[in-house]
């Protein structure tokens, strides 16, 4: 029945051959309409042998997101159990390279994490080199991809967590109150909140991809700026088919997080085939269709399209990051903007005094003395952010072991 809905809809409307509105995306070819085609016929006949199936799963309730709009019902998934205090968890990192990027520092830095020495152990993906033992049937989809493609090859042999993350140490995308250090993220991760949650952002900050609604699926006309919007809008019925398309999803971007084993196999493995099936048939841009993932990964292992913990709270239970109150909180980002403000007008006076000349008029220069007394104000900005974040982590180790 569903293979009949898919041909009578590519049939009697075109829409299906789109990414984005009608007028911003070109058309499938034939021989790409072929392919999807094939490959929904491929899954759907799997879907027969192995019906899909939420296993040990009881609806709950239906949930409101903020934009209004109805959203599919929430489910249980089957918890993890937990483990006794004196033995360790173990996980495994995923990601996908390509040859010019330097993975050294995670030898480098979590070392003594790494298997033998502790609970991790790493498993690199060549995204550009098809004779690298590890390597993805194609460069596409960013991340994505690389995430399917262990998902499937380790489906029956996977960690009790699991961690996708990309192969940058630094990046803009990390926490900030984590110095945008992924080490600190892999090194100051809880398990015991992914295993109670099954599914963890490792990305706290909401911004970009939070709050509800971020990306806006009530129809047209979309944001250039986000073409997954397009996307998600006229393929929900091809990445979820069973599932009514949703008002919005959102989580805070960028396709890194922890889950556990049980929540990875709650999802038949022929859900997954199918979706990197549609990830290599589909004609969109590789950043498109990964940005396409980057937004439904929270509702593929939560079934909540909108995924947005509060920041201050996840901070201390993702990471042990735990701070007085939600005003201290807020005072500390407050601080941060301070910062980045100051520190962009001091470097931008500090230029125009260093190129003013001594005959011309000194209005609209700041003296030295003036730049000092910026500097320092920089100076004690930053100290007293650095003072409250360690006195987070520390708070963070007592409630772990009052």
């Amino acid at each position: 029945m569903v293979a009949c809905y898919f041909l009578g809809k590519i049939g009697r409307d075109t829409s299906i051959f789109h990414f984005g509105s009608p007028r911003m995306y070109s058309q499938y070819t034939t021989f790409g309409a072929l392919i999807l085609i094939g490959l929904v016929v491929f899954h759907l006949i799997q879907f027969a042998s192995s019906p899909w199936t939420l296993p040990s799963v009881t609806l709950l309730h239906d949930k409101n997101n903020a934009s209004g709009g109805s959203v599919p019902p929430k489910y249980e998934f089957p918890s993890s159990e937990l483990k006794p205090a004196d033995q360790q968890y173990s996980r495994t990192i995923v990601m996908g390279k390509i040859a010019e990027e330097d993975v050294k520092w995670i030898d480098e830095e979590l070392g003594d994490l790494l298997y033998p020495n502790g609970p991790y152990k790493t498993v690199i993906y060549s995204v550009d080199n098809r004779t690298a033992a590890l390597h993805t049937a194609a460069n596409k989809g960013h991340e994505a991809l690389v995430y399917l493609t262990y998902i499937i090859d380790n489906y029956d042999n996977l960690a009790d967590i699991t961690l996708f993350t990309h192969p940058s140490r630094s990046a803009w995308h990390n926490n900030w109150i984590q110095d945008f250090d992924l080490t600190k993220m892999i090194r100051y991760l809880r398990p015991e909140t992914v295993l109670e949650e099954g599914y963890v952002n490792l990305r706290i900050d909401w911004e970009p991809g939070c709050p509800a609604g971020w990306i806006d699926l009530k129809g047209p006309p979309f944001d250039s700026e986000r073409p997954e919007q397009g996307l998600l809008y006229y393929h929900w019925s091809e990445l979820f088919p069973f599932d009514q398309r949703p008002q919005g999803v959102g989580q805070a971007c960028c396709s890194q997080f922890a889950i556990t084993r049980e929540r990875i196999r709650a999802i038949p493995i022929t859900q997954y085939h199918y979706l990197r099936g549609w990830l290599l048939a589909t004609p969109a841009k590789d950043s498109h269709s990964g940005r396409v993932f980057e937004y439904v990964w929270q509702y593929l292992w939560t079934r909540e399209a909108v995924h947005c913990p509060v920041v201050f709270h996840a901070y201390c239970s993702v990471y042990g990051i735990c701070f007085e109150s939600q005003e201290q909180f807020d005072h500390l980002e407050a601080l941060l903007q301070e910062e980045k403000d100051s520190n962009s007008k001091f470097n931008e006076e500090r230029a125009k005094a260093e190129n003013h000349s001594p005959d011309a008029p000194a209005e609209g220069v700041m003296t030295e003395d003036e730049l000092d007394t910026l500097d320092k104000r920089l100076q004690s900005i930053r100290a007293e952010m650095a003072t409250l974040k360690v006195e987070a982590y520390e708070r963070g180790k007592l409630l772990e072991n009052p």
